[in-house]
């Protein structure tokens, strides 16, 4: 298998623009295949092009904007899927320089299957002013013991088991897009996808899919160097009732938190393990208990945004804990100077500004329509102030605009924004 990647020819964009520290990207990903509705390097300046395993070539660009606005990665992929039978381009996670995504597309033969292709796109920081460079990796595969395959938890578009794309005796491991983590520590990075497994004893353990490489390493083939390794590990846990939040796990998102990769089930708690080790560690915490009785969440009750803080000494049980920084009550929002947040709408999907902690983003919705219309809404918590509230989606007259796909999967299925700050690595050294 042979896959390239190159930079894209922008110095001269990029040396006279100025980025932010940090941006709050669009996790849907804009697939415009013709010259008209791909953004030129004006508007999208950060851009590179390569071509996967499919051998077709597609070019990526970034629309980056200062915070609460939102940024944008944009796909050019002429000779790929229909985008209306499949989305084949996913924004997979972030952390300091780098940025992941993915490629899928389906092939017939020798065996239908859903090859997936991650890239990761950085900053070639040679030259005074860093140039975008676009990294292949190389794909998850395995030897199966005996001739069977790993049983999976997760299944791609199409519903395709693991296969033998290449037909050298190699099949590709499937891997979910959500529970895949990049952690960068210097040149060193490992991506990671791990799964929670349970036998019909009741049995719980982790199966960890990890590829450790370096920006400047380089494989044989052509991709990105490195080695994936697939390894079935304990999870350390404390009472019993926390083994039952590990049993019903499901992730929900994956974030980098210091020297560990943290997955999150937005129900129970998180999943964290030490990635750049030979042999990683995993140990669970749960999620800070609320007081109980609580009451459904209906048109106009009230609610609480709590705050904690999470320390840790390591993976032993009792080594990582919560400590309660405050909390907010939805009547004390509303009455925060600045605009005024009406109609009074709950505050979902928070991202927290990686330069001012005490300033926090929210997505409000609309749930009256079912094309929904949505508003970024920014609040100072430490001067109890509603800095802004900026229309995000307006709803039906926004389908007979350009960004109608958009548009459309956000109604359906709302997603919070992915923080990075990748974009501050692309100013001029």
């Amino acid at each position: 298998m042979a896959m390239s990647s190159s930079s894209f020819p922008t110095a001269t964009a990029t040396a006279t623009a100025s980025f932010p520290n940090w941006v709050m990207l669009e996790r849907f990903v804009f697939r415009r295949d013709d010259d008209k509705s791909f953004p030129d390097d004006t508007k999208a300046t950060l851009r590179a092009s390569g071509s996967g395993s499919h051998k077709t070539p597609f070019t990526i660009a970034f629309r980056i904007a200062d915070p609460p606005a939102i940024s944008r990665l944009y796909v050019q992929w002429p000779q790929g899927p229909n985008p209306e039978e499949m989305v084949a381009c996913h924004l997979v996670a972030t952390h300091r320089n780098l940025v992941l995504v993915c490629f899928c597309y389906i092939v017939e033969c020798p065996v239908p299957a859903c090859p997936q292709d991650y890239f990761i796109f950085t900053a070639s920081g040679d030259d005074p002013v860093s140039s975008p460079l676009l990294k292949a990796l190389p794909p998850c595969t395995y030897q199966p013991k005996g001739g069977e395959p790993l049983p999976c938890t997760y299944q791609p578009e199409g519903g395709f088991p693991p296969s033998d794309v290449e037909g050298d005796g190699n099949l590709r491991y499937p891997l979910e897009f959500r529970s895949v983590g990049i952690l960068c520590q210097g040149e060193e990075f490992a991506v990671a996808e791990l799964q929670v497994l349970r036998n019909i004893n009741a049995n719980v353990k982790a199966r960890l899919c990890v590829l450790r490489s370096a920006i400047s390493s380089k494989g044989e083939d052509g991709d990105g160097g490195g080695r994936w390794d697939i390894m079935e590990l304990p999870i350390v846990y404390g009472s019993g009732e926390e083994y039952w939040d590990i049993f019903y796990w499901t992730t929900d998102t994956v974030i980098a938190f210091q020297n560990y990769l943290c997955w999150v089930d937005y129900d129970r708690g998180m999943l964290f393990c030490d990635v750049l080790q030979k042999r990683p560690g995993i140990a669970f915490i749960r999620f800070p208990l609320d007081s109980f009785p609580n009451g459904s969440l209906e048109p106009g009750r009230g609610y609480t945004i709590t705050c904690h803080t999470l320390r840790t000494l390591g993976l032993d049980v009792g080594a990582i804990e919560w400590s309660k920084d405050f909390a907010i009550t939805s009547k004390e929002i509303w009455s925060f100077k600045g605009p005024e947040l009406v109609p009074h709408e709950v505050l979902l999907f928070l991202t927290v500004s990686m330069e001012m902690p005490n300033v926090m983003h929210f997505l409000t919705c609309d749930y009256e329509h079912v094309i929904r219309k949505m508003s970024v809404v920014t609040i100072d918590l430490a001067s109890k102030t509603v800095l802004s509230v900026i229309p995000y989606v307006n709803g039906q007259e926004d389908l007979s605009g350009e960004d109608a796909d958009m548009v459309r999967a956000k109604s359906s299925y709302p997603q919070s924004f992915l923080p990075s700050e990748f974009s501050k690595y692309f100013n001029s050294i």
